[in-house]
């Protein structure tokens, strides 16, 4: 899951809606195309992954149903018990921590000097995959090449060995989650600090309000939707860690990574299909939960926006820390440079001897030389073919469902919101086999299918939420021109709502290029491999290839960069906007 979900159904209000043209069949046309790979490739697993969770299976050959029995087992299987320990700890650190952080910087950044520069050096990283974090901070916390120990070394400090020591290697991984995720917990939070209206200030000083009163009592109760927002962000998002569990510990030392994807996928492919389902269902549970938790929190409220900006002067110590937290963020990406650039005789086995006069450009040749290229065409290709499948079936259905009646809005709203929480770690054991029995596996469908269904959710309720809120005299003048749906949707809506396809284009193209495993399911004999699949492959529980690693670590970095600078202005305003719809 990325960065800018938000869990909002769009308020559809009665005033603004009216009959569709042509009765309900277009409508139906319209969504049907995303309807069908929805439910065949998201909303079908979820049910079919409940069914398997009642059955003993190995995941091949006959099944015997055999009730509750899986949770039974589950009840009194002690590792079980672990792994629900570790992930109920992440993910009451993951909605508390990032929150926290990414309202005091956020607040810090209100009064600083370069605010864009700075809030694109924290939100980077919430653009880069899962691999290319693990791989990051594998290289950080190397007690041999990372740069935290080599630190320590230069302090007299031993060597701390971060992710094969029981009781850090989970919090150090949940660090390396951290750096990726408070960017947007910052962002979100400083458009709607931006949005409180001025009036509210002026009337608080005038009152003599101290800045706790003002904190109390205007600036929480204005960003309140807004930070719920962040809240069920930084839930979702803790969801999805199977790919930094799996590449870094594989769930290790011993069991103190583990947690429910990890079990999920241990399970399924080590002849426990049926338990794994079991722990799927509940995994299932959870995400439900929390859209409905969602759904809940985001009514009511008051708002404190009254459309006038603020303008708020910059002070010398905001501008000075805020700048040291944004080097801080950089420090993980600057590191990579040495280590790939260094030639290998440079990185000992006790430290790091760099020699700048002999740095080249050897890693990143053996990198490409080892498919760097190749892999690079495939997520290419799958990226583009996901983004371009995600626009042409969510837009359509997005239009029809923001022409209906507010009564009938709510069903849709709820089943998106079903698989909108959803990780794919949830859905491996029912999705290979439907993948499977659909001649998939082993083709670029088989990741593409899948990929535009877990995007059509959100797509959908972004692109919902802008068109529900066009002016209505305007497709109503386009009516009374005799305009029809199709000419409506093409012509006047889609064509408003640019910066919202711009946001759901680049999320969806992050997404898709960010995914593991998925293609790690689907091309089990290694015929085709991704970026993130390769760089895998350059870390190992022993022995890893720091130079490899971090040449491709950067590589593998470029297209998210380029598009982030390509298009970040049109992406902050899709932001900007979204944030909007919920508040």
């Amino acid at each position: 899951m990325h960065p800018m979900e938000t869990a909002v159904v769009p308020r559809v209000s009665t005033a603004s809606s009216r009959r569709l043209p042509r009765g309900p069949l277009l409508a139906c046309a319209l969504l049907l195309p995303a309807a069908a790979v929805y439910g065949l490739f998201l909303l079908w697993p979820m049910a079919e992954v409940v069914w398997l969770s009642l059955f003993h299976w190995t995941g091949y050959g006959p099944k015997a149903f055999t009730g509750l029995s899986n949770y039974a087992a589950l009840w009194n299987d002690t590792s079980f018990h672990g792994s629900v320990r570790h992930s109920l700890a992440w993910e009451g650190a993951a909605i508390a921590v990032p929150s926290l952080l990414g309202f005091g910087l956020a607040l810090l950044l209100r009064r600083s000097r370069g605010h864009a520069l700075i809030l694109s050096v924290l939100f980077f990283p919430a653009l880069l995959s899962p691999v290319v974090v693990s791989s990051i901070w594998v290289l950080m916390y190397s007690p041999a090449t990372g740069l935290l120990d080599t630190v320590f070394r230069g302090l007299g400090i031993p060597a701390v060995d971060w992710l094969g020591n029981p009781s850090l290697a989970l919090p150090a991984l949940f660090v390396a989650w951290f750096w990726g995720a408070t960017g947007v917990s910052g962002l979100i939070l400083w458009v709607a600090l931006g949005r409180i209206g001025r009036e509210w200030l002026d009337i608080a000083a005038v009152e003599g309000a101290g800045p706790l009163w003002r904190l109390r009592h205007v600036i929480l109760p204005g960003v309140r939707r807004p930070a719920v927002l962040v809240l069920v962000i930084n839930a979702a998002l803790a969801f999805e860690v199977f790919d930094l569990v799996f590449v870094t510990t594989g769930g290790g030392p011993g069991y103190a990574t583990m947690m429910l994807p990890m079990e999920i996928y241990g399970r399924a492919f080590g002849g426990q299909a049926g338990s794994g389902a079991a722990v799927a269902t509940i995994q299932l549970i959870a995400g439900l939960l929390l859209a409905l938790a969602a759904s809940r929190l985001f009514s009511g409220g008051e708002s404190l926006d009254t459309g006038e900006p603020q303008a708020i002067a910059a002070r010398p110590a905001p501008t000075i820390l805020s700048g040291l937290v944004a080097a801080v963020w950089l420090l993980p990406l600057l590191w990579l440079l040495p280590l790939a650039l260094e030639p290998g005789q440079g990185l000992l086995i006790n430290g790091i001897s760099f020699h700048p006069d002999r740095w080249n450009l050897a890693n990143a040749g053996a990198v490409w030389q080892q498919g760097f290229g190749g892999a690079m065409g495939e997520s290419l290709g799958i990226a583009a073919l996901v983004v371009a499948g995600t626009l042409l079936l969510s837009a359509p259905a997005a239009f029809a469902l923001s022409r209906l009646p507010a009564r009938t809005a709510l069903l849709p709203g709820a089943i998106l919101l079903t698989g909108l929480f959803q990780p794919t770690s949830a859905l491996i054991i029912p999705l290979f086999s439907w993948l499977r029995d659909l001649g998939l596996l082993g083709s670029t469908w088989g990741v593409v299918l899948p990929e535009i269904a877990r995007s059509i959710p959100l797509a959908v309720l972004i692109l919902w939420a802008f068109l529900a809120q066009l002016p209505r005299e305007v497709l109503e003048a386009a009516q009374v021109d005799g305009a029809g749906m199709v000419r409506l949707m093409v012509s006047i809506a889609l064509p408003l709502t640019t910066p919202a396809l711009a946001a759901v284009g680049i999320w969806s193209f992050v997404s898709s290029w960010n995914e593991y495993l998925l293609p790690l399911l689907v091309w089990q004999d290694g015929s085709a491999q991704t970026v993130p699949g390769l760089l895998a492959t350059f870390i190992g529980r022993s022995d890893t290839e720091v130079g490899l690693l971090a040449a491709g670590t950067l590589m593998a970095t470029a297209p998210s960069l380029l598009v982030f600078l390509l298009l970040r202005h049109r992406a902050a305003s899709g932001v900007a906007a979204a944030e909007r719809t919920v508040a």
